[in-house]
């Protein structure tokens, strides 16, 4: 009898096995670089939408984030910041290290993105605001890039928000964010996206009063247009500018599904509360939706960290179940799962406004193999 080995197996058969190891995709890579056929195999576009569908949240995953470093300026004395990546902990783009924005895409013009903000990410793309033209700010200057393939698109100008007069926030939205009838959208001013709905977080301004300000959150349905506020039930003792800093809008993944929530940490607390909102069915806007504590997260502290630093702890940003939080000049992520803190090397020392950078899997695959 003629004995069977792997290499034997036909090409379908290995297909469905590799289909079989689809939910630790770190199996799957290192499947990937065993041999020229099952790279092939696994490279292969189709099979990995079949993996990884693009209506499924779980498709994509956090590799890192987009932050400014402070550079010197040509006379050696005035500094610039230029947008660069930080890759995160154990993610497929760890290798790659601190980079420049710029070296993702090679194509754009010299100086493109110099002093550009990265403003909003989703789904592999980043959204830059450029440095403006007019010293007075009347437009708006935006870059959408596409990292992985290299790829970038200048988008039309728009009108800039001054401070006195409302907020500036930004997000994207796709075509499949959008009903049939409508044309796709490439941006929106907003931060978080959910069933069509845009999120943002409104924080407080130097010209309020802090003592009668609340915290609410403003929902922009891209369908209709309608705009609903609904207010936090944080105890009022609690809403200064300090505890604002302890403030994030999440977008964790529930069932499959993509659901907004708001993380808030106490003071010198290592707890992180998590609050979900009820009352709301998709395609209704409802303006009397209610905000409640789901449950309650401990953070492991890691044995280097001091009180000190726990006094200092900071949310920044969260992507994919993983929290973005600094303390006293260190980076940790906080897996929001199991508590679990790691640090982030390679983080710029002079830092401005950070971006969580996720893609699909497919990108990352054919970004990480397709060239071999």
């Amino acid at each position: 009898m003629k004995e069977t080995t792997v290499a034997l197996l036909p090409a379908d058969v290995l297909l469905e096995i590799f289909f079989h190891v689809k939910d630790d995709p770190a199996v799957l890579f290192r499947s990937a670089t065993t041999c020229r056929q099952w790279l092939r195999l696994i490279v292969d576009p189709s099979f990995l939408r079949r993996c990884w569908p693009p209506q499924n949240a779980r498709c994509c995953a956090l590799v890192g984030f987009f932050t400014q470093e402070e550079r010197p300026g040509p006379n050696g004395v005035a500094t610039f910041k230029i947008p660069c990546f930080v890759p995160a902990p154990r993610s497929a783009l760890a290798s790659l290290g601190r980079r420049a924005l710029a070296s993702f895409v090679p194509s754009a013009p010299a100086g493109l993105f110099d002093r550009a903000v990265p403003v909003a990410a989703r789904h592999g793309l980043l959204l830059m605001r450029l440095a403006p033209e007019d010293p007075n700010r009347a437009v708006v200057h935006l870059a959408v890039c596409d990292p992985l393939s290299g790829a970038y698109d200048l988008l039309p100008t728009v009108e800039w928000c001054s401070a006195s007069t409302g907020y500036n926030g930004y997000a994207i939205l796709t075509g499949a964010d959008c009903r049939p009838r409508r044309p796709p959208m490439s941006c929106f001013k907003s931060t978080h996206v959910y069933h069509g709905a845009a999120h943002w977080r409104r924080g407080l301004s130097k010209i309020m009063d802090l003592n009668a300000e609340t915290l609410s959150t403003i929902d922009m349905n891209v369908e209709t247009g309608h705009l609903s506020r609904t207010e936090l039930p944080i105890p009022r003792q609690n809403t200064t500018r300090r505890s604002y800093a302890k403030l994030c809008l999440s977008t964790a993944i529930i069932d499959d599904d993509e659901a907004p929530s708001l993380l808030w940490m106490r003071q010198g607390s290592l707890k992180v509360e998590i609050w979900e909102r009820y009352g709301e069915e998709d395609g209704v806007d409802d303006d009397t939706l209610a905000w409640q504590c789901a449950r309650v997260l401990e953070i492991k502290q890691p044995k280097d960290m001091t009180e000190t630093q726990v006094n200092t702890l900071h949310m920044l940003a969260e992507k994919c179940g993983t929290l973005l939080v600094n303390a006293d000049e260190r980076f940790y992520v906080v897996d929001l799962k199991t508590g679990t803190m790691e640090q982030v090397r390679g983080w710029p020392r002079h830092w401005r406004k950070v971006v969580p950078f996720e893609t699909d899997w497919p990108s990352i695959f054919i970004h990480q193999l397709g060239g071999r």
